[in-house]
């Protein structure tokens, strides 16, 4: 396998394309998809990664193990190409967890508080 590999990076059809897309991206031979997601978000200047997803071109699913190595997926391997789609901004999961949780408590204290003398008279 060679010290490095250049791949061709489109994106897919009939989605909205991505300003400032590199039309090539050189990896490693260990490069790892997360990797990948990080150089292209460089490239394109996305703060966050997390929102890139890597699509197979031959199966045209997104590639979702990001520990793997780019380079020895089959469908990259075959073909030197890659699909990237920008899934738009994602929330963590604490954020999910403060709003779901901590939401309703604050709002049960603030309906609360003003009908409390309706309530208790």
């Amino acid at each position: 396998m060679a010290s490095s590999m250049t791949l061709r990076v489109t994106t897919p059809a009939g989605k909205k394309p991505i300003r400032k897309l590199p039309s090539n991206i050189e990896i490693g031979a260990g490069t790892t998809v997360e990797e990948a997601k990080r150089i292209i978000a460089r490239h394109t200047g996305m703060g966050d990664y997390h929102r890139i997803a890597i699509m197979d071109t031959t199966t045209k699913s997104i590639i979702k193990d990001r520990l793997s190595i780019l380079a020895q997926n089959p469908g990259v391997q075959s073909t030197g190409d890659i699909a990237v789609k920008d899934l738009g901004p994602q929330v963590s999961w604490r954020t999910v967890y403060v709003v779901e949780y901590a939401g309703p408590i604050f709002l049960s204290l603030l309906l609360a508080y003003p009908l409390r003398a309706y309530v208790y008279p």
